[in-house]
Formats: C-alpha cells, structure tokens, sequence
C-alpha cells in the first residue's frame, strides 16, 4: 500500500518523501528489515535535503531514524556520524526532549561498539538535559538513559553498578504511564541476566518472569527480544542444572530468530532464512555448550556461518574488524571442542583455524583473483578500493575541532559504497557475496606446499583461556591444546620483546642468563610440542597469532646459556618465515621477469639534509646500505636526502619489482592505525608521514618489499585479523612477500645483513632463507656483545620466494657449475684409467 502511494507521488515532492519515511519506518519496526529501512530513509533524506533544506526537524529526524537503522546494521561509526548530525539539529531547534533521546542513542552505538567511556559520557549528557527539563523529577526518559548506563557498566563487569542503575530504570518503569515496552522489557530482562551471571539464579527469576509478561503483552512469539528472553531462561535452568529444560528453551530461542522450522537436529538448515542472525547466535553458543562432540560442533559450524553473514553486511573495513574481534570466542570454543574429539577430521580442524586468521586479507586476495577475471581497468571496482581506502582515512583524521565535518564525509561515502556495491552486484551478479564467502584452501595443497619446501607448517590461535596450534608436516598433521598458556604467558612475552627493544647494547653474563632463560622458555612452550616434526627439517613457517606475532622464533633457544654468539638458536637448525595465512602463503605470485628493478629510499644524505621533524633524524647506515645496493642493482633507483618524500613513493612504487626502505617507522599495537612510515615531505600535497591505509588501495606489483625501518611489523591487533602493521599494508598492496623489523633495526648491523641477504637473493636464494644465512653469516663473525639477538633478530620474512626463477640464475654461477662438472669428468676419466 504505502510503495503504491509513494509510487502516486510526483517523483522527488514532499509527499513521496513523507512514503520514503513511512516506508523505513515498517521495514525498520515492523520487518527489521534494516537495509531497506537504511534505503528509504535515504531516499527521503535526499528529498527533503533538495526540496525543503529548512525543514530542520523533519531533517534531525531522519537523521536519527538513519542512526539507528545503521547501528542495528553494526555499522556503528557511520550511526554515530548520523547521530551527531541528529544531536546538532536538536541544539538548533533548542528541542531538549529530542536532544535528550539522541544523547541517549549516541550513548547506546558507543556501547555496542565497545567504547564504554563515550557511552558513559553521553548518558550522563542526557541525564543532565533530562534533569533541567524535569526539574529532577523521574520519567521514562531518565529511565531509558539509566537502563543504557547500566548495561554499559554491566558490559565492562561491573555488575553491582548494573543491577542499581537498571534497578532504578526499572523502578520508574513500574511507576509510570505510557511506558514503551519494549525497552521496559529489556531491561527487566537484563536485570535478571545479571543476577544469572552473578552466580543468583533464584534472584532472577522474578525479573525473568517479568519480562515475560511483558513479553505476552507484546505478543511477541518471534524475533530478537523474544529469543533474547528464551535464552536467558535456558540461562537460568542452566545455572539450575536443568539442562534438559535448558536445551529446550534454547531451542526455543533458535526457533524464534525464523519462519523456517528448524532440521532434525535442532537447527537451522538455510542461515538465509535466518531473520535475526544475531540472535541465533547467541543461542547456538549457548546450546552447543550443553552439547558434547560433533554435535556442539555443528552447533558452532552454524554459528561460524551466521557470523560470516554478518560480517558481511557492515560497510567499512574497521567494522567487520570490530565485529569479528567481539565475537572472536566462537573459534575458542570450536577448538576446545575439536581438542576433546577422538577422531578428527583434519579439513575441518584447518578450516576453522583458517578462518580465524585475517578475514580481510583473505577477502582481499579473493577480490584480486576475482579481478584477474574482471579486469583490472574495471572504474566500479577501483572505484569501490577508493572508497574503502577512504573511509578509513577519514577515520584517522576525526578529533575534536573537525568531527563534525569529517562525519559528515563519513556518512556521504558510506552512501556511496553502498551505490557502487549495488552496481558491482548488477553488472558482476554475486561478486560481494563472492568475496565475503567463508572459503579456505584445501588442506591438500598445503600438504603440498610443506613437501616441496621440506618444511614444517605451525598456525597458532591465542585464546583467552588457552592457545591452540595446527602443525602440518610432509608426514603428519597435528593438533596441540597448550592448557592455560594465554592467560599467563603475555607478562613473558613482554619482558621478552622489552629486551629486544632496550635503547642500550649493554653485556653481561646475567643479561644473558635473563635472555636465555625467557627465550628457553618460550621455545619449550610454544614450539617443542612439536619437536620431533620439526627434527630434520628444512623449514619452520609460522601463522603466529596474539602476542606471538611480537616474537621473532628465529631467536628462541633451545638450551640456556652465558654467551650470545654461543646460545642454540632456532636459526641455527631452520630457516624460520612468517605468513598471515595459509591462504597467504599460497596464494600465487609471479616472479618478476628477468634483472628486477629496484627501487630504494634512504633516510640520509648528510647533516645538512636531516628530518624537518627533530625526532626523526637522519639514519647514518642507510647510505652506506644504499650504496652497497647500488653495487648489485646497478640500474636501480636509489633516492636519498630531499628526494625520501612521500609524494616520490607513491608515484614511484608502483613501477618496481622490488622496493627497499630504509626510512623510520612506528607502530603501537594498541593504538589505532599507528603504523606509519616517515619521508621528509616539508610542503605539498603529502605530510611526510606514510600511514598503513594509505597502501591499502595501492597496486603494487613488487615480489618483495624490504621494510628496513623500526616497528614497521607492529600495529594495533584485532582478533581475526592480525596486526594492522605496515607489513600487512604492503601485502594488501599486492606485496607479495615482506622482511621488516619488529622494533628498532641497528643501523651498521642492518648494512651488513642487506649486503648478505640480496646478494644471496641474486644468486637464487628464496627471501626466507637469504634473511636466514645473512643473520648467520653475521653471527660466525660477532663476538658475544655484537651478537645480542636485539641487534640481529629484528629483521623477519614474511614469504619464501625466490625473488628469480631459475632460469635467472647469474651466468656466473652456470659457468662454476659447468666448470665443476668438467673438472669432476676430467677427474673420472684419469681414475678409470688408472684402473
């Protein structure tokens, strides 16, 4: 009916914007059919923006209307921008009871986002414009603003501090008319959640029973409060140690979140169907934990697709990072569950630990095949990179003077993502669905992989409770549960990585003993589990995970000791390299032809050429390190002093098989997008300052980027995606394989590794095991101060790839070869002779 009258309207009047809005509101409130609401208020939005711009309060309602359809979507950051933009035109139309439910709603996106202290700050704004309106006296609002700042607290484990705001919302909820239900229902539910995980079980069944009174009022048999109430009374038997009655309520709660009758088993048989995916869920969650075996883990299997679904649906990169850090447990609990099972299929166990590696890494390899077959000259795909590359650029530029602005850029390339998606759709039918499918390469062909390189494959997955690791050989795969290592060992990994970092090279038998001691320890527990696959093999190649991914294995000792140059180093035994993935390792590269071209910047030229930024002085090696890269690359491009600008590489990357960068860096693995690389850019259209999201949209043809910088392997890490580093920047880029530094590389030190490391690259060597015999070579020589593994271990390998195929070999080395095949003929003859 309303598309009929929207459809009876002149196109673009104020009438069909008015069906716009209606329309959003019943997908929204009737079908929480989010998108289309999020469509139509658009559509309205953009009406009403060219016929009547004056119009404020229709226009601050649809700005809130878009906030909230957008948070219910996940997409927190773009609800955010459009609650603000809400706020302001409340602050205009001097409208306190609206200003006061936007502060409410700005509070409850940052709470749902996980950022507790801005929800805290928004509420208590409300509460205060709710106090000047009311005279102090309570009210509904007030009690919704409570309710919201109870379940922040309850959010951050703050239990007694939950149960008295919402005991006070809940309060003036019992006292007042005209109440809204659904949030009444809520919150009295939530109540009696709290005293379930406060170990009351009795306590909650008042609350519990409440709620479903309320929910009866309601009539509410399906959708997502409905199965939020059913779990929480399998919750509460649960904690009764009903479990039949439990499994029964969950069940419930499943069968709520859709109109399809649920499988013989209990759950849904088509995720598609699936309404309310995150309902469903949390009910999978929940029963598979009273499930044993393959049938918790069918559970799970579902879940894991629900989640992927989900994910799928937000807009923005840092989105699905958030959603899937949040809901990272899930592949906690499926790998505790595989750890108990007798027999376990071996597919299955890799595609979990797979899955729960750099889900935007593997979106974006998958996206790179799939554009072999579009064509890179594609506008709607490049166009779509742009946008993403943006948005998180935007991100990086809010602070307090120009959040409003930079919001409003948010929001408008947030609108124009999704019109280039639906594009890509129509032309490309299934292309986003394509890229966002939950696929993961067949374990054969990692089989396949570790039998060439004669290498052993370990992929580890730190939990909150235990860390699990996934260990193919040519011969064997193996599943090793490290009991209780997560929750103790990130203090060690810390003093560790803190050794590696000290400013000062200072020798002592003691500081050896405290170096061996941890290095010893972390070698037995994270790596000696799997020593005797390891025993006689070339290659360790690592999928590290959590703190693991500060860590340099080649460094860890296999026995104690007092001497640096002495010590039983892993690097002694393999060639250790790094992957984000497995599907990153095995993604297919092509060798760049014959002679690579180099191009190399180094952060030097002289004292009269120093930084502009007084912290980032010149690196005194990196000029001799380009010039000993001069002798081997004797047509590349090396650019020192003024020339190490910004602008020089990002117009020059892109051209170069191989890119060299001895230039400064950062990274903070708790701060967002931190990594960063710095030029001497002093004015133009670069600030001298390379961040991560900046390659992100860069199309990089190198085979090798070597990153000869401080901290550039370090950067803010999300659960299920790694660290946010510069290393993973380039690989995003189409860098196929990268060596970086972990923490601060010595200069003079660094010299003497490059010179190794290419020149073992141009006889033919694979990148990891050029690094390897460049560190070795380096340790035959050193003497037990200049051996310190904080001056050697920085640099690793993510790859192990030769950067030349064999047929590019030096002639030097054919000829060798020849001769010593002629000499060794010459030599049989005179020996058969002689007989």
């Amino acid at each position: 009916m309303l598309e009929k009258a929207r459809d009876a309207f002149s196109p673009g009047s104020l009438g069909q914007s008015r069906s716009f809005y209606a329309l959003g509101d019943i997908y929204k409130y009737v079908l929480y059919d989010f998108d289309k609401a999020e469509v139509n208020y658009e559509q309205a939005l953009s009406i009403q923006q060219r016929v009547d711009p004056s119009d404020i309060k229709n226009l601050t309602r649809l700005y809130y209307n878009l906030a909230t359809a957008n948070r219910s979507q996940h997409d927190y950051e773009t609800a955010i921008s459009w609650c603000l933009k809400a706020v302001g035109g409340c602050i205009a139309m001097k409208d306190d009871e609206f200003l006061e439910r936007a502060y409410s709603i700005v509070g409850n996106i940052y709470r749902d986002s996980h950022e507790f202290d801005s929800a805290v700050v928004y509420y208590k704004k409300g509460v205060e414009v709710n106090k000047k309106l009311n005279k102090g006296k309570d009210n509904v609002t007030l009690a919704g603003l409570y309710g919201g700042w109870g379940e922040t607290n309850y959010l951050q484990g703050d239990l007694d501090e939950a149960r008295n705001k919402l005991g006070y919302a809940v309060s003036i909820y019992r006292k007042a008319k005209n109440v809204d239900k659904s949030i009444y229902f809520h919150t009295v539910r939530l109540l009696g959640q709290i005293e379930i995980d406060n170990g009351d079980p009795e306590s909650a069944l008042p609350f519990l029973n409440s709620a479903s009174a309320i929910r009866k009022e309601m009539n509410l048999e399906k959708g997502g409060p409905a199965s939020a109430l059913y779990k929480n009374f399998g919750d509460y038997n649960f904690a009764m140690e009903k479990r039949s009655i439990a499994l029964e309520y969950f069940q419930k709660a499943l069968q709520a979140t859709t109109t399809e009758q649920l499988g013989d088993d209990g759950n849904p048989k088509n995720i598609d169907e699936v309404e309310f995916k995150d309902f469903a869920y949390d009910a999978l969650l929940a029963k598979a934990a009273l499930l044993t075996g393959q049938d918790a883990l069918d559970c799970y299997s579902i879940a894991e697709k629900l989640m992927i679904a989900s994910r799928s649906e937000l807009d923005t990169e840092d989105a699905k990072w958030n959603y899937i850090d949040a809901n990272y447990r899930l592949y906690e609990s499926i790998f505790n569950v595989i750890s108990q099972l007798e027999n376990t299929d071996e597919s299955q166990l890799f595609h979990y630990m797979e899955s729960s590696k750099s889900k935007s890494l593997s979106d974006a390899l998958q996206e790179a095949e799939l554009r072999k077959g579009l064509g890179r000259s594609d506008t709607l795909i490049a166009r779509l990179r742009d946008l993403r590359q943006r948005s998180l650029s935007l991100q990086h530029q809010i602070d307090e003077k120009n959040e409003s602005a930079i919001r409003d850029q948010l929001i408008t390339n947030s609108q124009q993502i999704s019109v280039i998606e639906a594009g890509i759709n129509t032309k490309y039918p299934s292309y986003i669905k394509t890229r966002y499918e939950n696929a993961s390469v067949p374990i054969d062909a990692l089989k396949e992989k570790v039998t060439a390189l004669d290498a052993v494959f370990a992929e580890y997955f730190w939990g909150d409770h235990n860390v699990y690791v996934l260990v193919v050989s040519p011969d064997t795969v193996n599943f090793y549960k490290l009991d209780g290592l997560a929750p103790n060992y990130e203090d060690e990994i810390s003093r560790y990585v803190a050794l590696f970092s000290a400013r000062a090279n200072q020798y002592s038998r003691l500081a050896v003993r405290e170096f061996s001691g941890l290095s010893r320890l972390l070698y037995h527990d994270f790596v000696e589990p799997f020593q005797q696959q390891l025993t006689g093999r070339k290659r360790l190649i690592i999928v590290p995970d959590g703190p693991l991914m500060q860590i340099p294995f080649e460094t860890l000792v296999t026995k104690e000791g007092d001497s640096y140059n002495n010590l039983p180093y892993l690097l002694n035994d393999h060639v250790v390299s790094y992957a984000f993935s497995a599907s990153h390792l095995l993604a297919n590269r092509t060798l760049p032809k014959a002679n690579p071209s180099l191009l190399a910047f180094g952060f030097t030229g002289g004292a009269a050429e120093r930084s502009p930024n007084e912290l980032k002085p010149e690196i005194a090696g990196s000029e001799t390190e380009l010039i000993a890269l001069s002798n081997k690359f004797p047509d590349g491009t090396f650019l020192y002093g003024a020339g190490v600008t910004e602008k020089n590489f990002k117009e020059k990357a892109a051209g170069y098989d191989l890119l060299h960068l001895a230039v400064h860096g950062r990274g903070d693995a708790g701060e967002d997008y931190s990594a960063t690389l710095y030029f001497r850019d002093q004015e133009g259209p670069e600030d001298g300052r390379l961040y991560w999201y900046e390659l992100y949209n860069m199309n990089l043809r190198a085979s090798l980027a070597v990153l000869s910088s401080c901290e550039s392997g370090i950067g803010k890490t999300y659960r299920g995606e790694g660290m946010l580093s510069m290393a993973n920047a380039f690989t995003f880029a189409g860098c196929g394989n990268i060596v970086m530094g972990l923490w601060k590389v010595d200069d003079q030190v660094s010299v003497k590794l490059m010179d190794t490391f290419y020149s073992e690259l141009l006889d033919g060597m694979a990148i990891d095991e050029a690094l390897a015999i460049a560190k070795r070579t380096y340790l035959a020589s050193a003497d037990q101060i200049s051996a310190n593994p904080k001056l050697w271990g920085s640099l690793v390998a993510y790859g192990e790839a030769p950067i030349l195929r064999a047929d590019e070999i030096p002639t030097s080395w054919v000829v060798m070869a020849i001769t010593l095949l002629v000499v060794a003929i010459i030599l049989l003859v005179i020996k058969t002779r002689k007989k």
